[in-house]
Order: structure tokens, then C-alpha cells, then sequence
């Protein structure tokens, strides 16, 4: 978009230039900076997208990048922000809502990437042309030779080959053509008269590329959060993330089976007490924001993980499919959170240029051009979880949506191998035994039943 600014422009940057001194000088009765700072401050213009992650920061006393604890061990923290794109009447609200976090907490495993190494292209151009005339060019004959004058005998074989060829396609572009070719096309003297309009050029140009990759491992959500507003049909995700080489530490010993280095830690909660309930104000609104993965400890001094997922439903069959989903996603995440490589590219480009005219117009161009892309990668195979939780509510659009949390944990690993190998040792055939009595199986109340919960059963 094109926008013609004239000269006079400068005696109003000289105005305010001038009101900018008075109230630094105090002599105006009306500080032009204090009222703007009142209007950012009563408009919420300082609030930046995912506020509440950067409002926990500050009640946590971090900054969004390198800190230290209070003995000096370095640990890494960064806000990831992402929009929710399905709007806010959408089926698929809840399964949104579940990409924006995903996608903001790749955006914290991207940051520590770049901070681990970011490899920058720059280039810059900035150009100011001048091309002023005044009067009339005066006619000076020039004293060179006169052309040579040729005869057709004297031409040469190529020379009549060019003049048969333009001779022969005149004949074959009809003369409406031509005069229509003629109508539009600019003559010597109107390309030079537009040539001397211009005064003076300015331009700018800047180019940046860059590129990160990195593997992660043990990078964890400490805080989730989304604002949503109906009215704006807006919801943004946010995600806190940190990353420590004591963490990295331990899901590297999830991955190589070395359980004993998540045993015997300072005794926590029981993972229950961490998720809460739905049944409950405090214990639905926590549900209800939290995403991605979490290390705490047990009440045993294990060392676990909590991962947290949700998927909307879609239709009166679809409860089942959205659990699946949920789940998966939720066993994915643990997976990603032991070892996930992460690859960022970002390029940005600026440009504006300015053209004066003879007449005191300017003409003024400008393009911006930002991209921003970030892949992950992940595999491994998960030991040992199991579903913590499952719960169904109606989300902030009144939509139903189903909840999972799944939780891993180092007995629950190791309950797992020792599963893998009493069904790798097949059976080995011998007499029959006598027939027991068998008891009849307890039933609990409702559609469902319990079989085979006596402890003497496992």
C-alpha cells in the first residue's frame, strides 16, 4: 500500500520535536509522555500474549531464560505462546486448545535450543540516489564523423538476411495491431520527462536468516495457562518450561532402565493429590489448564511423570475415539520429554523506500516478511505407564471434551519388565491337578465389575 506524504511533513516533526523539549523542560503545562504512559497503562496496551506465564515468572522471581538456585546450580526457563485456531463454537475448541499447547511448548524447547547455538546470516542494504535537473539541456552539435551511408549492393549476406525477416514480418502483423502497440507505447521525450520528476531515492533493505538444532532432553512444564476471550473469539495457550542437567540426568535414567537413580528422592504427594479432581471448583479449573508433561516425586521418593491431554468429542459416538486420542497424545509426550530434536528456522526481511519529486511529493513503500518454522522429532518405546486419570466436562465453549492423565513411574517400569519376562518363559506341561472350589466373584455396584482384585490373585 502506497502512501504520499508531502514535504510539509517536516514542520510537523519540528512541532513535535518541539512539545517533546517543553516537557522535558517541564515548561508545557500538559507532559505529552505522561499521558501517553496513562493511556498504555489504563488501555492494557503493555500486555503481551501469554501474560499469565510471565506474571508466574515474576511471582516466581525468574527470568525467561538462565537462572540459579539459591546453591548456584544453573537451570534454563522459557515461555512458549501459541493461539488457538479453532474458534470459539468449534467442535474441535478442546483438540485446539491441546495443539496451541503443544505447539507453545515446542516453542520453550526451541528457545533453549537457540540459546545452545544459533547460527546467523545478515545482509543489509541501504542506498540514497540524487538525480536533480534544472532548465533547459542546450543542443550542442556534436563534432563527430557523419554516418557512413550504405547501399543495398554493399550490404551483407547477413545484413539482407535481417532486412528480408523484418520485411517479411511486417507484412504479417495487421496495422490494428500496430497502432494499438503505438498507442501505448511511451515516446523518447515522455520517459525522459518522467525520468526528471524524480528528485531524490532512498532505500533500505535488510535480510535475516537463521538456524538452530539441537537435542532436548528433559525439558519439563512447570506452569500451563490459557486467556480466553468470547467476545474477541481469541484464546491463547501458554507454557512455562525448565530444563536442568539434574533433570536431563533423570530421564536419561528413565531411558537406559537405571530405576535406582529415581528411587529414595525427598518423599512428594501422592500423584492423585497432584492431579486433584474434577468434582471440585479449584480441582476443575487445574484440569482444565494443564498440558504437557510434569516430573514431581511420589509419596515413596520416586522420581514420575505426569503427562496431561485432552481431545474434543465430535458427535454421540465419539467419546471412545477422543480417549484414544487423548491418551496417545498424553504417552507421546513422555516420550518426547526423555529425548526430542528440535530444529528451528527463521528468516525475516525488511524494505522501504522513499522517492522525492520536483514538486516536494513523496512516495512511500514498505514490506515485512517474517518466517518462523520449528519441526520435532521423537521415538522411543514407553515402559510402565498407566492411565492415572480419565474424566469428560463441557469446556469453555460448552462443547464436551474428555480429559487423560497419564503416569509413569519407576516401579510401574519395572513391573513392566518383569512382565516381559514371565511371558517370555513359556509353561512347562505337568500332571493335572485336582480341581479347586472356585469363589464366586465380588460385584460392585453399577454396570461394571470387579474381577480378580483379591490380593491373593496377584
Amino acid at each position: 500500500m502506497q502512501k504520499r506524504i508531502h514535504a510539509s511533513c517536516a514542520l510537523t516533526l519540528s512541532a513535535f520535536i518541539s512539545v517533546a523539549a517543553q516537557a522535558q523542560t517541564g515548561d508545557a503545562e500538559i507532559d505529552p509522555m505522561e499521558a501517553l504512559f496513562n493511556s498504555n497503562q489504563s488501555g492494557g496496551a503493555g500486555k503481551v500474549e501469554g501474560q499469565s506465564c510471565y506474571d508466574y515468572l515474576d511471582r516466581k522471581g525468574w527470568s525467561d531464560g538462565f537462572n540459579e538456585k539459591r546453591d548456584g546450580t544453573p537451570y534454563f526457563v522459557s515461555v512458549g505462546v501459541s493461539r488457538v485456531q479453532a474458534p470459539w463454537q468449534s467442535s474441535n475448541f478442546a483438540t485446539s486448545m491441546m495443539n496451541a499447547s503443544i505447539a507453545a511448548q515446542l516453542e520453550t524447547k526451541s528457545n533453549l535450543a537457540q540459546t545452545m547455538g544459533k547460527e546467523i546470516t545478515s545482509q543489509i542494504t541501504s542506498e540514497l540516489l540524487q538525480d536533480y535537473t534544472e532548465g533547459t539541456a542546450p543542443e550542442i552539435a556534436e563534432a563527430s564523423q557523419p554516418p557512413a551511408t550504405t547501399t543495398y549492393d554493399e550490404l551483407g549476406y547477413y545484413e539482407k538476411f535481417k532486412l528480408l525477416v523484418n520485411q517479411q514480418l511486417d507484412k504479417a502483423i495487421d496495422q490494428e495491431t500496430k497502432d494499438a502497440f503505438d498507442d501505448k507505447a511511451l515516446s523518447a521525450a515522455e520517459a525522459e520527462e518522467a525520468l526528471r520528476r524524480v528528485v531524490n531515492t532512498q532505500s533500505f533493505n535488510d535480510a535475516i536468516t537463521a538456524r538452530s538444532n539441537a537435542t532436548i532432553r528433559g525439558m519439563k512444564n512447570i506452569f500451563t495457562s490459557f486467556d480466553s476471550s468470547a467476545k474477541k473469539n481469541s484464546t491463547v495457550a501458554c507454557v512455562v518450561g525448565l530444563w536442568s542437567e539434574k533433570l536431563a540426568q533423570q530421564v536419561d535414567a528413565m531411558t537406559t532402565g537405571n530405576y535406582d537413580l529415581l528411587k529414595g528422592q525427598k518423599a512428594g504427594m501422592p500423584l492423585d493429590q497432584y492431579i486433584g479432581s474434577e468434582n471440585t471448583r479449584e480441582g476443575f479449573t487445574k484440569l482444565l489448564g494443564t498440558y504437557g508433561t510434569f516430573i514431581v516425586r511420589n509419596e515413596k521418593g520416586e522420581i514420575s511423570v505426569l503427562s496431561y491431554a485432552q481431545a474434543g468429542i465430535k458427535g454421540s459416538m465419539g467419546e471412545q475415539p477422543a480417549f484414544n486420542e487423548a491418551k496417545l497424545r498424553a504417552e507421546r509426550a513422555i516420550i518426547q520429554l526423555r529425548e526430542e530434536h528440535v530444529d528451528v528456522v527463521q528468516a525475516s526481511s525488511n524494505q522501504e523506500s522513499s522517492v522525492e519529486y520536483d514538486d516536494g511529493m513523496i512516495d512511500y513503500y514498505s514490506r515485512s516478511k517474517n518466517e518462523s518454522r520449528v519441526t520435532a522429532s521423537a521415538s522411543g518405546t514407553l515402559d510402565g505407564s498407566s492411565v492415572k486419570k480419565r474424566w469428560r466436562g463441557s469446556h469453555l465453549n460448552q462443547k464436551p471434551f474428555v480429559g487423560v492423565v497419564v503416569a509413569w513411574t519407576p516401579s510401574g517400569a519395572e513391573l513392566a519388565d518383569t512382565a516381559r519376562e514371565t511371558m517370555a518363559n513359556k509353561p512347562q506341561p505337568k500332571s493335572a491337578a485336582p480341581a479347586q472350589p472356585v469363589a464366586a466373584p465380588q460385584w460392585d455396584g453399577g454396570a461394571g465389575a470387579a474381577v480378580g482384585d483379591d490380593e491373593d490373585d496377584f
